[in-house]
């Protein structure tokens, strides 16, 4: 009876979402910044069978292993991708010579996060090949750490 009350109580919170919300956030958004997520996400999502999606700080959020990328939606006119190395926050050294980003896309904030922003669908469409050269990177560095 205490685990149900306890579940409950997280829910009611809001710390803990079930999966089908992260569709509830995206569907809330102004329709061009929407369509940019559900964009960025098929990308996202088809890189590696194992990446599913989740809501972590109220945005829609992707992991494997762990937590390596969430969604800053705050600005209706882009889409901030923040790159990370989930709870533990430990990237291996040396992790931006390893992380290929020949067009300077990313913005470094610490040695294991950096932020990409999405300003729009023909953007992102233009950039494809190196996102996905990016965002694979970054789950094999994830990989590597976790384990």
């Amino acid at each position: 009876m205490a685990t149900r009350r306890k579940a409950a109580t997280k829910a009611k919170s809001g710390r803990t979402k079930p999966p089908g919300d992260a569709d509830a956030l995206i569907d809330a958004l102004a329709p061009a910044q929407a369509a940019l997520v559900r964009a960025f996400r098929t990308l996202l999502l088809a890189l590696d069978e194992r990446v599913q999606q989740d809501v972590k700080w109220n945005s829609p959020s992707f992991r494997t292993s762990d937590h390596f990328a969430t969604l800053h939606l705050r600005d209706p006119g882009k889409v901030l991708v923040i790159l990370h190395f989930g709870v533990a926050g430990k990237a291996p050294a040396g992790l931006r010579e390893r992380i290929p980003d020949p067009d300077a896309l990313l913005e470094w904030r610490s040695a294991e996060r950096a932020i990409l922003t999405l300003e729009s669908e023909a953007q992102l469409k233009s950039r494809a090949a190196t996102l996905r050269k990016i965002l694979r990177a970054w789950i094999a560095e994830l990989d590597r750490t976790v384990g």
